[in-house]
């Protein structure tokens, strides 16, 4: 016959590796989470631009509210990362990044390249500082044959000459 000392032993034991196991899966829950908050706080500036996109898509045609976003020198931003999986574009189609780079900015020394979408990009190796505040307008036409896609970026002291920013 089996004593209650060793039942109890043999049920204190599994309660333990039950509490174990509970414990890791909370921890990492709360690992995610943290490294979410504090490693990617606002999201990077092409994922805000393709949220911004995929509202403009389903209007089909319009621009964006000015949104405010953080660039840091050494990024390249091309524009099949901007719109991913939200809008098919074409040879014939238009992706343009329109850049405020002058030298009174956040921005001076982002330059944008490229005469095909698949080629276009926004590039920040030229900017004197480390990261610079920016705000930005997404534009779009997916109405005629030919689509338009056209970001505006302005330093924030310049947010102003983003105004003019219209899908052509």
């Amino acid at each position: 016959m089996l004593s209650g000392r060793k039942r109890g032993q043999a049920f204190e034991t599994m309660m333990l590796v039950i509490s174990v196991i509970v414990a890791l899966a909370i921890l990492g829950v709360l690992i995610n989470v943290i490294y979410s908050v504090v490693v990617t706080p606002g999201g990077s500036l092409d994922k805000l631009m393709q949220d911004q996109l995929k509202t403009q898509v389903s209007n089909t045609y319009g621009c964006s509210a000015p949104s405010k976003g953080t660039i840091k020198r050494g990024t390249t931003i091309f524009a099949k990362g901007v719109t991913g999986t939200i809008l098919e574009l074409k040879d014939g189609d238009k992706f343009t990044f329109d850049v405020d780079s002058s030298a009174t900015t956040g921005v001076a020394g982002v330059t944008t390249s490229g005469s095909t979408v698949a080629l276009t990009k926004l590039t920040t190796t030229g900017m004197t500082s480390g990261e610079a505040q920016v705000v930005f307008v997404v534009c779009a036409n997916t109405q005629p044959a030919i689509k338009i896609v056209k970001i505006c970026v302005a330093g924030r002291e310049t947010a102003a000459k983003i105004s003019g920013c219209t899908p052509t």
